[in-house]
């Protein structure tokens, strides 16, 4: 494999290449990439418009009912927390850049909700569990999480906090607003 940055290629980042093909070789087009076909195709306003993702009524409904479960209300607001740990990689020892500790985030848990918002912490089992706190879910460890459940509270949440791993892209989709710490990568 070939090497980037002294770092394999199976370890690279990879990020999604949805429509890639129409980007780099519309219609055919036998050329490579080029500032002026960015120009003719406008990709600013294909980046900066939303893209048409939602999810069924049904669903959104059931997510609605776990979420009053867990003690947030239609009228509630709430932030998404996702700090990644090596657990659910089983990458412990070789992606320390990429790793956070939750337990340094609790300032900041504490002044969302000392503004009267919930913090729902996304992630999965493997993760440190947070001290028990006011106005704050540990989904991660209640019997709602699932995958629908993980879109539905980025979807319906007010802000996405998070460091760099998948679901941040669901952030993203959703055209969320996005706090993105401990970041190693500026592309």
């Amino acid at each position: 494999a070939r090497n980037y940055f002294n770092i394999p290629l199976p370890e690279s980042y990879s990020f999604p290449r949805i429509g890639i093909s129409g980007l780099y070789m519309p219609l055919g087009c036998k050329y490579r990439f080029s500032w002026d076909l960015v120009k003719t195709m406008k990709w600013e306003n294909q980046f900066n418009s939303d893209m048409p993702v939602w999810l069924e009524e049904k669903d959104a409904k059931y997510c609605e009912k776990l979420l009053n479960k867990m003690g947030i209300e239609e009228k509630d607001w709430f932030v998404c927390l996702h700090v990644r740990e090596s657990g659910f990689r089983k990458d412990k020892g070789r992606r320390k850049y990429r790793n956070s500790d939750i337990i340094s985030y609790i300032p900041g848990i504490k002044e969302i909700t000392n503004k009267g918002g919930w913090l729902i912490r996304m992630g999965d089992n493997t993760m440190k569990p947070l001290p028990p706190m006011e106005r704050v879910i540990d989904y991660p460890f209640t019997e709602a999480k699932s995958e629908l459940m993980d879109i539905f509270l980025i979807h319906r949440c007010k802000f996405y906090i998070g460091t760099q791993s998948g679901i941040y892209d669901v952030a993203k989709i959703f055209n969320k607003k996005v706090l993105l710490t401990n970041m190693y990568n500026w592309t």
